[in-house]
């Protein structure tokens, strides 16, 4: 017996929706993994143990290249203040 995902092999066409759906799930993927990279870099005591949870967590040279990249540039383009946390 074939299973239902089998039967439909033959058949790669996906809805627009579909399609936008899976590339709004691994945006999101992406942004967790970015945070998670950040999470256990905030929380190492050293590099050693830093890079060994990053290994653990599955999280790769482009994860951590991709949150440098977003740190650095929320750095250099710092948020405006809300008048509710500036008093």
């Amino acid at each position: 017996m074939t299973s239902p995902s089998s039967a439909f092999a033959a058949e790669s066409h996906i809805s627009y929706s579909e399609q936008l759906r899976a590339e709004a799930e691994a945006a999101h993927h992406a942004e967790n993994r970015v945070r998670a990279v950040r999470v256990v870099a905030g929380l190492c005591t050293d590099v050693t143990e830093c890079k060994e949870l990053l290994s653990i967590l599955g999280l790769d040279r482009a994860d951590v290249t991709k949150a440098v990249g977003e740190i650095r540039q929320s750095a250099a383009d710092p948020k405006p203040r809300s008048k509710s946390s500036a008093a």
